[in-house]
């Protein structure tokens, strides 16, 4: 009777010490799992990075293009109030000859 009250509780151990093994085993796994998402996710982050920084220069140089065509506009439209003034000055003269 003692032996089997013993091997009872041998086997009660065993199935808890096997429960806490899978336990562990089951932890260790999501654990892992999560890490190598973050590895995934960092792994993107930098592929995503990369393509701004390449993306950022193409568009700095677009910006400075564009920049250069509205300081173009800028003279031009200067210069097209000046040729106004200046026709309008000759108008004016030339009503006075007449």
């Amino acid at each position: 009777m003692a032996l089997m009250k013993d091997r009872n509780k041998f086997v009660e151990w065993q199935a808890q010490s096997r429960w806490c093994d899978r336990v562990k085993a089951m932890n260790k796994f999501d654990l892992n799992k999560a890490i190598r998402e973050g590895n995934d996710l960092i792994q993107n982050l930098k592929d995503k990075e990369k393509e701004l920084k390449s993306s950022s220069a193409n568009l700095r140089k677009e910006n400075g293009e564009l920049n250069q065509f509205t300081e173009d506009g800028q003279v031009i439209r200067r210069n097209m109030e000046r040729l106004k003034e200046e026709r309008d000055k000759l108008d004016s003269q030339l009503k006075d000859t007449d």
